[in-house]
C-alpha cells in the first residue's frame, strides 16, 4: 500500500463512516461510538501502523473498534438512551430509507448478532473473515448470522401499531 503522510487522516478520509457506523452498531450509542472512533484515530496517528492495503487497514480499524469498545460498560445504560442513540445515529444518515430503517433494526438486536449481521450485509465480509476480525471460531459466527437473521425476520414481521 502506498504510504500516507498522515495514516490516521488518510484512514478517517478513507473510512470514517465505515467505522463509525461499526462503532454504533458495536455500542449502540452514538456519543460512546464517536468517542472510540476518535481514540482509535488518535492511536493510528500517535503510533502509525505500516499497511499492506486499504482493506488490511480497514481490518485493523474494525478490530481497534470492537476491542476498545468492549472495554465500554453498557450493560448498566438504560434502554431508553439505547433507544435514543439509535434515533440519533439513524438521523445523522440523512433522508430515512429503508437501509436506514433496517440499520436501526439491526442496531436494536444483541450486540453479537448486530456486529455479524452489519460486517456481512454492509460492508461484505464472508464468515471466515468475520471471525478471523472478531477472534471467533466460524462456526460461532454462522450461529449468530442464523441466530440474528431469525430475529430480524421476527422484527420484521412484528405489525406496527
Amino acid at each position: 500500500m502506498q504510504h500516507h503522510e498522515n495514516e490516521a487522516l488518510y484512514a478517517f478520509r478513507t473510512f470514517g463512516d465505515t467505522a463509525l457506523r461499526f462503532a454504533v452498531c458495536c455500542t449502540q450509542n452514538r456519543a460512546e461510538a464517536e468517542d472510540i472512533v476518535q481514540d482509535v484515530l488518535l492511536m493510528l496517528h500517535t503510533a502509525p501502523r505500516q499497511f499492506e492495503s486499504d482493506e488490511h487497514m480497514k481490518a485493523w480499524l474494525l478490530r481497534a473498534i470492537r476491542d476498545r469498545a468492549k472495554n465500554y460498560h453498557l450493560r448498566s445504560r438504560r434502554r431508553a438512551a439505547v433507544e435514543l442513540a439509535q434515533a440519533e445515529a439513524v438521523a445523522a444518515c440523512g433522508d430515512f430509507t429503508e437501509e436506514y430503517a433496517l440499520r436501526e433494526l439491526i442496531f436494536s438486536l444483541p450486540k453479537n448478532y448486530a456486529v455479524v449481521l452489519y460486517l456481512y450485509y454492509f460492508e461484505g465480509y464472508r464468515t471466515g473473515e468475520i471471525a478471523m476480525l472478531l477472534g471467533e471460531k466460524e462456526n460461532t459466527v454462522r450461529t449468530w448470522l442464523k441466530r440474528g437473521r431469525k430475529r430480524l425476520q421476527l422484527a420484521l414481521e412484528e405489525p406496527i401499531c
